[in-house]
């Protein structure tokens, strides 16, 4: 993300920042950046994170990202850099408020995992602008976030691959399997 952020003297607004990891990589460089979370928990972890990386440019919101973004353009804060992470969860409505939030000329980092499934509402934003080929598309072959000894890893990549392994009824340290009937499955209707 730091890429295609270019952060130098930028401000950065980190949309749906989690615990502050995607902005915090950048805050050296960066002019300030401002992350918004809607988790509490997950913004207390991103403060203390920020000031274990003795990162002073830095200040984390609470609050839904719609709202947040308001109030930063009431106080006048223009980003030059506006990244959006999990971009697969945002349907049509929230991606329409968002782009028409952002003025022109800024930048804008999506992030998001087309494996995932999509928003729970209308659309599929991130495929759909992943198949447009109107947008510069980075696909990350390495998965970070689980520790080196799961089987997640393992059974993600299989499944992207189209094949069912060989453990999947195997009850493993961080998953398993529940097997149920077929007419205990809810059809979508």
């Amino acid at each position: 993300a730091a890429e295609l952020a270019q952060p130098d003297g930028k401000t950065i607004i980190d949309l749906y920042c989690g615990a502050g990891t995607i902005g915090l990589t950048m805050a050296d460089r960066a002019k300030n950046i401002i992350g918004v979370e809607i988790v509490e928990s997950a913004v207390i972890n991103a403060n203390e994170n920020a000031k274990l990386n003795n990162s002073e440019n830095v200040r984390f919101i609470c609050g839904d990202a719609g709202q947040a973004t308001d109030t930063l353009i009431a106080e006048g804060i223009k980003a030059d850099v506006v990244i959006v992470d999990e971009m697969s969860m945002v349907d049509i409505f929230l991606a329409y408020h968002l782009f028409k939030s952002i003025n022109d000329g800024t930048r804008v980092i999506i992030v998001g995992d087309s494996d995932q499934l999509p928003a729970v509402g209308a659309g599929d934003i991130l495929n759909d602008l992943i198949l447009s080929r109107e947008v510069t598309t980075i696909k990350l072959k390495q998965i970070h976030r689980q520790a080196a000894t799961s089987t997640i890893i393992n059974l993600a990549h299989s499944v992207n691959e189209g094949r069912i392994p060989e453990d999947i009824g195997i009850m493993q340290h961080d998953r398993k399997l529940i097997k149920c009937d077929d007419d205990t499955i809810i059809p979508l209707s």
